[in-house]
């Protein structure tokens, strides 16, 4: 019970809640992406460079792209086809107003690739 009394939860309470949450959820998708990565054990360092040199706010693309990828685009892809993959889905994104409203779950499994 909070030190004021009240039987509702402190904001700190649930701070600590959606932190844990989110922490399981980057924990989760980032093993998902090592087992990805480790079907193509060969091609880890280009796919792992694509990742790393994407910048922040398309990085989760990325990253969703590499994980769900089937193995024989893994094997074979030039991630840098990708990397223009994910900059020109971002681009249409920015310029085409109905693109902005597409989820982006959406975006990164039905756009994106």
């Amino acid at each position: 019970m909070p030190i004021n009394g009240s039987s509702r939860p402190s904001l700190g309470d649930n701070s600590r809640n959606v932190t844990t949450a989110l922490l399981l959820i980057l924990a989760t998708t980032n093993l998902d992406l090592d087992k990805s990565l480790a079907r193509a054990p060969q091609r880890r360092a280009a796919w792992q460079a694509l990742i790393n040199q994407t910048p922040s706010p398309r990085r989760a693309s990325a990253e969703y792209i590499v994980t769900y990828m089937p193995l024989a685009d893994l094997k074979a892809l030039d991630p840098k086809v990708v990397a223009e993959s994910i900059n020109l889905a971002y681009k249409t994104r920015a310029e085409a107003e109905f693109a902005r409203a597409i989820p982006e779950a959406i975006f990164n499994d039905s756009v994106v690739p």
